[in-house]
């Protein structure tokens, strides 16, 4: 029996020994692994701050647009508030009784030739305006 002992024991010892090589080689296997998605991770956490920083720059440059954009608006609002004032200024005057308009004098002509030009727009809206008032007064019968 103590042969027998010795002989068992002696093949405990080795199937420990396999079992522990086993077991070795599965753990350095799941240290490989462990770090492989350590790395991964590193890698897609810098993703993920780099995709945040693009997204706030994002936002921030959609805010920006988004001010210089009603800025614009309130400008061309004013404006077009302006030329409706002026347009509607111009249609009462052409309205005005016959005699009046034979008599006016056009405020650009009035105002002479050596004034500095003003709103190129406003100018060229005004010469049309001069004009149909000449073009009324003219078909007008007599």
């Amino acid at each position: 029996m103590g042969h027998q002992e010795v002989s068992l024991a002696g093949c405990r010892g080795t199937e420990s020994g396999t079992s522990d090589a086993a077991l070795q080689g599965q753990l350095r296997e799941w240290e490989r692994q462990r770090a492989a998605w350590e790395r991964e991770r590193g890698v897609l956490e810098n993703e993920l701050e780099t995709v945040r920083a693009r997204a706030a720059e994002s936002a921030e440059l959609l805010a920006q647009q988004k001010r210089q954009m009603a800025e614009q608006q309130a400008q061309w609002m004013e404006e077009l508030k302006r030329m409706r004032r002026l347009l509607e200024a111009m249609a009462r005057r052409l309205c005005e009784p016959d005699e009046a308009s034979a008599t006016h004098v056009p405020q650009r002509a009035a105002a002479g030739a050596g004034e500095p030009a003003g709103d190129p727009v406003l100018d060229s809206v005004m010469a049309q305006f001069e004009r149909l008032q000449k073009d009324l007064v003219r078909r007008r019968p007599k």
